[in-house]
């Protein structure tokens, strides 16, 4: 986890991302256990529904899934790892629920 506390950085948002947001998803299926975090800019619309992972997420008995917005410089301070974590649970999520 420190090393993903000395990589991160503050970032500026696309226009149409009015949000910052933290997410964790603390999840098992089929025997894999999945803990991931991460920090983006979001929309206002993404805070209040989640993307598809965090829906997904939301399905699956006993775990976890966290989505925290706010709307002020930086405001989603803290701990995370890198994205590409969430790219592979993405992955993971959409070929366990085709």
């Amino acid at each position: 986890m420190s090393d993903c506390n000395d990589q991160m950085k503050e970032q500026d948002c696309p226009a149409n991302f009015d949000r910052c947001a933290k997410m964790s998803l603390d999840f098992e299926v089929g025997g894999l256990k999945t803990e991931s975090y991460a920090k983006s800019c979001y929309t206002k619309s993404g805070c209040e529904s989640g993307n598809a992972v965090f829906q997904n997420c939301k399905k699956i008995d006993g775990a976890t899934c966290e989505l925290d917005c706010c709307d002020k410089d930086g405001c989603n301070a803290g701990t995370v790892t890198a994205v590409s974590v969430i790219l592979v649970v993405a992955c993971t999520l959409m070929a366990l629920f085709r």
